[in-house]
């Protein structure tokens, strides 16, 4: 979507939907109400009140633009920018549904200007608003883009929105991969992607680790989960070099099971479709660096993305079975279906090692447990630094993904404790997404690390705002914010 920045006033844009946020307060109902006749009546008859959440579509008398859409944003004094955020989203959803080619935002109502951080939200939500996976429909309908977004300002947002607008590119690109059905996102699939995406950028490495340099270095941990698949693993390393080469880079590090079945410890058939979407925290460090690549932004950040697919075979590795990790960690396997950690601890322990990162991030649909415990509202921060952990709450209120920290106290580490090995690789059902993080806290050493388990905001079953149905991106503009709130502070 292209988007620009308009001086033309109310009536003079000439778009084919306009949207007008509009608080619940009578002072802004007022002003809007004087604007038009249809927008006065609409808000006599009490059809729209300014309520947050509300999103009405009237027809003007004498305005170049053909529709208006009003948004409510609720009250000012209970004001948030998601709540800006989800408004222009449902705008450029119903446009996108409508098959309508521009819409436009004018704002004036409520802010004479538009702010660095209001802008880029505008930009960040026409894009994700945008959104459908429809690569294997046939129907055209499905396929309609809105083409172009008019931005009414009187000063140059024009950087801003440039900004909102990669973070939605960056966010749809994190969709796309891990809404992609099992059959045609294997290993090599992300493997050529993230080449290609990547071909053009001048500060970027990307470098495919295969099956034999894995073993050879010893990341049996990754290899015991794509033992029973006829697709041989990756690790896909993408190097950004923004910053001074003296400073450390910031690393985020993505669970990629293409698709999870579950091993030979097999998950019920009931919804296991959805396990297309068990590398959405691949999908997402995908995502973030593009993000960081095309902004061109002055940091050094490793992204690493191990790529498997978890099936059941005559090769696939059993319950009971001990395998050494990269950091010669033993691990006892007494799940094969929890599989995540088993990548991620060689995943993680590889990249402090080989790159010394100051901070460490991974995303992952690491547990069930997660989803249990704080449904699809949050996802769950585990991490050993309390500045860390803080730095991406904070993050994620700015990017409207709720964020909730989680304990790891020691005790729980008793719940992993094997007689066998090391560790085990499960804990028992009792705080299932902690000993998860507890059994990936072995992998990281004493680097700053942050575990963002996304297996309940990965996924949505319904569109609203500028969430889509299906797989969300959720948590690439947390982890975006984050990096970028370090080059700004």
């Amino acid at each position: 979507m292209l988007i620009n920045i308009s001086t033309e006033d109310f009536q003079n844009m000439e778009v084919d939907l306009l949207g007008v946020p509009v608080f619940q307060d009578k002072k802004y109902l007022d002003e809007v109400s004087s604007l038009d006749s249809a927008i006065k009546k609409a808000i006599e008859i009490k059809d729209f009140a300014g309520k947050k959440g509300e999103f009405l579509i009237v027809y003007p008398q004498n305005w170049k633009s053909k529709r208006i859409a009003l948004i409510g944003l609720g009250e000012e004094s209970k004001f948030e920018l998601d709540f800006l955020r989800q408004g222009i989203g449902e705008l450029a959803r119903h446009a996108k549904k409508k098959q309508l080619e521009v819409v436009g935002v004018n704002t004036s109502i409520l802010w004479s200007e538009l702010d660095e951080e209001k802008a880029i939200a505008i930009g960040e939500s026409l894009e994700l608003g945008n959104y459908e996976y429809s690569e294997f429909k046939t129907e055209e309908k499905s396929k309609f883009q809105v083409k172009e977004a008019k931005v009414f300002s009187k000063s140059d947002i024009k950087d801003a929105l440039n900004t909102g607008k990669v973070i939605g590119e960056g966010t749809n690109i994190a969709r796309d991969l891990a809404n992609k059905p099992g059959n045609h996102h294997p290993p090599k699939y992300f493997a050529k992607f993230v080449k290609d995406l990547f071909s053009e950028f001048p500060n970027i490495d990307v470098k495919i680790m295969e099956e034999k340099e894995l073993s050879k270095l010893g990341m049996n941990a990754l290899l015991s989960v794509s033992k029973g698949s006829d697709e041989p693993p990756k690790l896909i390393i993408m190097n950004y070099k923004g910053g001074d080469e003296s400073d450390q880079p910031i690393a985020v590090v993505g669970k990629g099971v293409v698709f999870d079945s579950g091993g030979i410890s097999l998950k019920p058939s009931k919804d296991m479709h959805e396990m297309k979407g068990d590398c959405s925290g691949a999908a997402n460090t995908i995502g973030v660096m593009y993000i960081i690549a095309k902004l061109q932004l002055p940091v050094n950040v490793i992204g690493v993305t191990p790529m498997v697919e978890n099936m059941p075979s005559g090769k696939a590795t059993r319950p009971g079975d001990v395998v050494k990790a990269y950091n010669g960690k033993t691990i006892e396997i007494l799940n094969t279906d929890a599989e995540g950690r088993m990548i991620l601890a060689d995943a993680l322990s590889y990249t402090v090692d080989k790159f010394k990162p100051k901070a460490i991030i991974d995303m992952a649909t690491l547990t069930g447990a997660m989803v249990i415990a704080l449904g699809t509202v949050a996802t769950g921060v585990f991490s050993n630094n309390d500045e860390l952990a803080e730095q991406l709450i904070s993050a994620g209120k700015e990017s409207g993904e709720k964020m909730w920290r989680m304990p790891l106290f020691e005790e729980y580490g008793e719940q992993i404790k094997s007689s066998v090995a090391d560790i085990q690789n499960i804990g028992g059902r009792p705080a299932g997404s902690i000993t998860a993080a507890m059994f990936l806290k072995h992998f990281v050493g004493d680097v700053a690390w942050a575990h963002l388990d996304i297996a309940g905001t990965a996924w949505s079953n319904k569109q609203k705002g500028y969430i889509p149905k299906g797989l969300t991106g959720a948590g690439t503009r947390t982890v975006f914010r984050y990096i970028y709130q370090q080059i700004k502070n």
